[in-house]
């Protein structure tokens, strides 16, 4: 019944197979929940995105309906990547109808921080990540117009899991710095735990049941 239930939520129900369904029942992993959430109907995206927005303090027009895309969904609908191109968030929170983006989404819990030299390919000498890149839009050409930037993760005040590898790299302390605000005022912050609280106020226990699961499967990143 549970698998069953979940897949009502899907605005494409046959999206997932059965297999892929069980999978995500008893494995829910990141790249599986994100997946999940870009796949829901347009009404439960709503009813999670409202609060998700508002508890990251992002601000949204209230009398249009939200909606959830896939990152590579939103991605390729708005030309904003090349089909093919693995360089693209996660999610993306938008206007139902329009498409219009309100902000894109990364979430980050265990998962290593893409990144090096040379990540950047218009700037192949120097160093960059997802962290920086994906704040400053640096990824999407051609450019469109900026908006802003969600970041999920374990706990907003111990980023810990992306700044210790920048310490630990021979960079010039100036870059530390400029690494350190740009994850300070370029993202919006929002801690899985209270993303979670947003999902179970969307009132679908089978939907909730997958994301404690995946909080829990998460916890050793925390």
């Amino acid at each position: 019944m549970m698998r069953s239930d979940l897949r009502s939520l899907l605005y494409e129900p046959d999206a997932w197979s059965p297999s892929e369904i069980e999978a995500l029942t008893l494995h829910p992993t990141e790249p599986r929940v994100t997946r999940l959430l870009g796949l829901l109907n347009h009404d439960v995206a709503d009813r999670i995105a409202r609060p998700t927005l508002e508890a990251a303090g992002i601000g949204f027009i209230p009398q249009r309906k939200l909606t959830i895309f896939t990152g590579s969904d939103h991605s390729f609908n708005t030309g904003r990547t090349k089909p093919g191109e693995r360089r693209r968030v996660d999610l993306a929170f938008a206007y139902w109808g329009s498409g219009k983006l309100i902000t894109d989404c990364e979430v980050k819990l265990g998962a290593e921080v893409n990144g090096g030299w040379g990540y950047c390919p218009w700037n192949p000498e120097g160093y960059s990540d997802q962290i920086l890149c994906y704040a400053h839009k640096c990824m999407f050409r051609p450019a469109l117009p900026a908006a802003l930037s969600l970041l999920i993760l374990p706990s907003p005040k111990k980023p810990r899991w992306w700044l210790d590898r920048v310490d630990s790299r021979e960079f010039a302390s100036e870059f530390i710095q400029h690494a350190r605000n740009v994850y300070e005022n370029d993202w919006h912050k929002l801690a899985l735990r209270d993303f979670m609280d947003c999902v179970d106020a969307a009132g679908e226990p089978a939907l909730s049941d997958i994301i404690h699961g995946w909080m829990r499967n998460s916890a050793r990143f925390a």
